[in-house]
């Protein structure tokens, strides 16, 4: 019986020794593998969040936009900043990604970090990635954004409720922040979250054709004499209250645009002047740009909408999601790549 069980267990060991153990082997090599290629990459890693730099923006935020101004409508008077992108994160780097997102959706600043976003990308094409975000009445969601402020040092708080009808607000408390802390930068890129934009051309668009010094916003798409969306069913159905004029301003389509400083710095200066719009693209790049910033034209076939025209597509460097069933890390790829 002795000799049966000694039998038993140098069999099991043999059987660990030469099977088992590769096997486990080959999994924790797997497993490697998969979280070094998809762990979102920690840049803040810090453990308290530098209270005096968020006051510094806010002295300056009330002295160059607040103070003895005036506005015309109290909504877009400035908002104080909770959280700020660490300096590490913002310096030396000549192109700004202003990046909208919910408060709440942490899972796609996680997916844009293990792509657009990666150190990768950033260093290699030059940019950086900041997302902009409200406040929630949820404690919780405000205690995960700090965690990942810290982890991260990517987020831009502002003190306002997260809301589509507060996008106004967060994109001018965006380009505030821009023209306080980030002067080096040669242009700011607006995308949203949705839209997949192929980070070779875009770049490389920005530092080759785009005048740092000329007052500009460049958009694949640009309107002009439209009139506003007065049909209640309409998405971005608008008051007469709200907007009062039978057409809109020359304006860039929102899903993405380029601005350079000398352009924001015009905007903001018209800001005080004007009632609150809550149509983002048509207040920033219109109704606060007319006669102001020039708006040039990026050629449409830039941006891919037409899913039975592929011929069209590898001259695309943009491409919206919604509506498309592709995730974001699916759009990354068939933009970045693919071709």
């Amino acid at each position: 019986m002795y000799r049966f069980h000694l039998r038993i267990l140098l069999f099991a060991a043999a059987l660990f020794q030469l099977v088992i153990l590769p096997f486990l082997t080959i999994l924790l090599y797997l497993y490697g593998t998969y979280a070094r290629k998809f762990a979102v990459p920690l840049e803040g890693n810090v453990n308290h969040l530098d209270l005096s730099v968020v006051d510094n923006v806010n002295r300056i935020l009330d002295a160059k936009f607040g103070g003895n101004r005036t506005y015309r409508d109290s909504a877009l008077a400035p908002v104080a900043y909770l959280i700020v992108p660490t300096r590490m994160h913002i310096q030396q780097r000549r192109i700004l990604v202003l990046v909208p997102s919910d408060v709440k959706n942490r899972e796609n600043r996680n997916i844009w970090r293990r792509t657009y976003g990666h150190p990768r990308n950033k260093e290699k094409f030059g940019y950086t990635a900041i997302f902009c975000v409200g406040t929630s009445h949820d404690p919780s969601d405000e205690s995960r954004l700090l965690d990942e402020a810290l982890d991260y040092g990517d987020i831009l708080q502002a003190d306002f409720v997260d809301s589509y009808r507060n996008l106004t607000i967060k994109m001018l408390t965006a380009i505030r922040y821009v023209v306080i802390a980030a002067r080096e930068a040669k242009s700011v890129f607006k995308v949203d979250d949705d839209v997949s934009w192929r980070i070779r051309s875009v770049t490389a668009y920005i530092h080759n054709v785009v005048n740092s010094k000329a007052c500009s916003f460049h958009c694949y798409r640009h309107e002009a004499g439209g009139a506003p969306p007065r049909n209640k069913w309409r998405k971005w159905y608008t008051t007469v209250e709200e907007y009062p004029f039978k057409t809109l301003p020359t304006y860039c389509l929102g899903w993405s645009y380029i601005a350079t400083l000398p352009a924001l710095d015009a905007v903001l200066s018209r800001v005080h002047l004007e009632r609150f719009l809550w149509l983002e693209d048509v207040f920033i790049s219109g109704v606060l740009n007319q006669n102001v910033a020039e708006v040039v034209g990026i050629d449409k076939r830039r941006y891919f909408r037409n899913k039975s025209d592929f011929r069209l597509f590898p001259k695309a460097w943009f491409y919206h999601l919604q509506h498309r069933n592709i995730t974001i890390e699916r759009g990354y790829t068939i933009l970045n790549k693919s071709y």
